[in-house]
């Protein structure tokens, strides 16, 4: 349990401590600092409290162990390669106040399977915020979907879909239903066009 203020003011505090495999955060900390656990090789577990406001450049890369994240909704900022190269990361759900994510944030998290943000409005992306991210499913807030495709997310993840954030479920969709057709740009369509459609938040091909 680390219960300070910021972790650290002194950058790379705890770089290449692989012996660390469970850390807690004290929920007095706002700001986890520059590389503060880059190079945790051995990190299995990682709770982030919710007066955390700020996850700074590189803080936990090549965290290779940590296999899921949650972003607290306290959190609107997650810097520069933030968790670059967390090779075993397979889900992460970030809060519904997170509006930034910084260039390389998820950079070379390939084993990335599921994506929830909870954030009505599209965080901006950096360059390669989620680069090597290949076949990942990013699940959003229902009638969000064009904000996250004006937004680029299309060029990182393979579907993008609607849930219910008060549960974090997917929402059955009905096929038969008049659901909403998008082009790839986000916008509206009134019937599918030949080629690829957004129907439903999902990559459609119309032929």
């Amino acid at each position: 349990l680390f219960p300070y203020t910021t972790l650290f003011r002194s950058e790379s505090a705890f770089q290449g401590c692989s012996k660390i495999s469970i850390l807690s955060i004290g929920n007095a900390v706002k700001t986890i600092d520059l590389q503060a656990f880059s190079g945790c090789s051995g990190l299995l577990s990682l709770k982030i409290p919710n007066s955390v406001n700020t996850i700074s450049y590189g803080a936990f890369s090549n965290c290779w162990s940590l296999t899921s994240l949650t972003i607290p909704n306290s959190v609107t900022l997650i810097d520069e390669a933030a968790f670059f190269g967390c090779e075993s990361l397979t889900s992460l759900i970030l809060g519904n106040k997170v509006s930034s994510l910084g260039n390389n944030a998820f950079h070379w998290c390939n084993k990335l399977k599921s994506v929830t943000s909870l954030n009505k409005t599209a965080p901006t992306l950096g360059n390669s915020s989620f680069h090597h991210v290949e076949g990942a499913i990013l699940k959003v807030p229902q009638n969000c979907v064009v904000s996250y495709i004006n937004a680029g997310y299309l060029n990182y993840f393979e579907n993008i879909e609607e849930i219910d954030p008060t549960g974090i479920q997917g929402v059955a969709l009905d096929k038969k239903s008049n659901a909403p057709v998008y082009d790839l740009n986000g916008k509206k369509l009134k019937d599918p066009s030949k080629g690829v459609n957004i129907i439903d938040g999902k990559k459609v091909v119309a032929k």
